[in-house]
């Protein structure tokens, strides 16, 4: 029985010293956090799609990997305007996008209600109005699908300098209230939380835009499109946003609680 013995407790060692190895690589940060959890391809894509990624720690880009296996499986994706595809490259940057949202929002369903994502391949289509393959106008949207330009996307996503992304703004105005996501419409009066950033929306819509450090929203009346607006700027560059309106900062951190401030800068 002695051999036995001897053999389990050799192979207990193996692996106490590789958990042990696998953690203090991890906190040199030389670990792919997960490589081996994700489908072939798919971190390639995230490091190389989504610069906000790279920039995270370590645990957030875990957390990130699950979040984006489970927004990609639990959608249905769908290729208009001539689009012969929706590629792994396009769901993978898309998911990551959208879960940055949600990603520290734990116990909070993850767009429980969009259920479909219909990618088309420009923003600016030849089609003729009519055409299938003509970009329909917003308004004509159902209210469980998001509708995404992958040229115009794809390019304010990669460009951290632009103030704009337009993957996180769509995402950003579709948070349902009932659903723990954005308070809009009668919920904004409900809460501490609901108040100031309606306060901070009317100064922005005394001020202007420039006055909050925000990209113009596309509506001035939305709090939605203001909550959005704020949301791009959040992630992309918040330095900037807290430096100008600290106040706005902290309440999207209260929100998200997240706080990109910390996380790597860009490089």
């Amino acid at each position: 029985m002695l051999p036995v013995y001897l053999f389990i407790g050799v192979i207990l060692v193996v692996m106490i010293a590789a958990w042990a190895v696998q953690k203090m690589r991890r906190k040199a940060g030389v670990l792919n956090v997960r490589h081996f959890a994700l489908p072939p391809g798919w971190l390639k894509i995230l490091r190389e799609n989504v610069p906000l990624y790279n920039r995270m720690p370590l645990d957030l880009r875990e957390r990130m990997q699950d979040a984006v296996m489970n927004f990609v499986d639990g959608r249905r994706w769908k290729h208009c305007g001539g689009l012969e595809s929706v590629t792994a490259e396009m769901k993978v940057t898309i998911a990551a996008q959208a879960c940055f949202l949600m990603l520290a929002r734990v116990g909070q369903p993850n767009y429980a209600r969009i259920h479909n994502v219909i990618v088309y391949p420009k923003s600016s289509l030849t089609a003729p109005e009519d055409s299938e393959n003509a970009l329909p106008p917003v308004d004509a949207w159902p209210s469980a699908t998001v509708v995404l330009v992958w040229d115009h996307d794809r390019k304010t996503a990669l460009d951290l300098r632009d103030e704009h992304n337009g993957m996180l703004r769509d995402f950003a105005a579709r948070l349902n209230p009932a659903e723990g996501g954005l308070p809009v419409s009668a919920v904004w009066r409900h809460t501490p939380w609901a108040r100031a950033m309606t306060e901070q929306f009317v100064r922005h819509a005394e001020n202007g835009p420039h006055a909050a450090a925000l990209p113009e929203p596309q509506t001035d009346e939305e709090t939605g499109e203001f909550f959005a607006a704020a949301t791009e700027l959040f992630f992309e560059l918040p330095d900037r946003l807290r430096s100008r309106n600290a106040e706005l900062y902290a309440l999207l951190r209260s929100f998200f609680k997240l706080d990109p401030v910390k996380w790597q800068p860009a490089r």
